[in-house]
């Protein structure tokens, strides 16, 4: 009988990935078969598995996409059919023997039940315990997705802060940017096109070719008035004067390392 696919949650990446999965696997590779869950449901085509049901069969690779917390737990339950293990988190590591995980699987990206990913761009690390099962893992990952690197854990926890910084701060920063509109009675919608065009231009000529803006300049003036506009946020306050610090060391190390 052919190895099966299966993951373990139905979060907004357990989602995304297993209907990628089922579109992009043909003849010849493991099928993917469904989702593990305490909430069994789904469709015929969709099919979601009751967790104290679930019978997987040895070869079976089981992808855990659950909270970090469960990972080994869940890889545990599991260790001795001879279920491949495959957890898709960006800072736990793979464990030793005793945690029962095989493989790391890690796609790079931010999920959201109503905004679809584009897999085809998105960069999936990898890891494993056994050699012989990379060559599996390599060729999903290129089905799945875009780019695909083989890392250790430790490479992995820093792909996972580098992520932190770029996607979970600078979405902050777009609230943050959000909220001080609303103060003065404008929408969002006006934000729009800056923040798009500076994600274009600094994938395109890079983060520090791309910074612009009074710290940067060193317009202590400037960066005054709007600390002053701020006078009743103290939080955002702090977060600007950090930040704006921030860039200034960054222009004067570049400056400094020139010379």
């Amino acid at each position: 009988m052919s190895a099966k696919i299966y993951i373990v949650g139905t979060g907004n990446l357990a989602t995304s990935l297993g209907n990628r999965m089922g579109e992009v696997l043909g003849r010849g590779q493991p099928k993917f078969s469904g989702w593990v869950s305490r909430n069994p449901g789904g469709s015929a085509l969709k099919p979601i598995f009751a967790t104290a049901d679930f019978k997987p069969e040895s070869g079976d690779y089981l992808f855990i996409c659950t909270p970090d917390r469960l990972i080994y737990e869940t890889a545990r339950k599991y260790r001795d059919i001879g279920v491949i293990t495959v957890h898709c988190s960006g800072g736990v590591a793979i464990s030793d023997e005793n945690e029962g995980v095989d493989a790391v699987f890690y796609p790079f990206q931010t999920f959201h039940p109503t905004f679809q990913a584009d897999w085809s761009a998105i960069p999936v690390f990898l890891e494993t315990k056994k050699e012989e099962q990379m060559q599996f893992f390599r060729e999903l990952a290129r089905a799945v997705g875009g780019s695909v690197y083989e890392i250790t854990s430790e490479q992995r926890a820093f792909v996972h802060l580098a992520g932190v910084f770029a996607s979970n701060f600078s979405n902050a920063m777009f609230l943050a940017a959000e909220n001080v509109l609303a103060s003065v009675d404008l929408p969002r919608s006006a934000l729009i096109p800056l923040i798009i065009q500076t994600a274009r231009k600094s994938s395109a000529l890079g983060p520090f070719n791309a910074q612009t803006g009074p710290a940067m300049r060193d317009d202590t003036e400037t960066m005054e008035k709007h600390l002053a506009l701020l006078k009743d946020n103290s939080e955002l306050q702090n977060v600007y004067r950090l930040l704006s610090a921030y860039i200034l060391q960054n222009i004067r190390n570049k400056n400094n390392s020139a010379t």
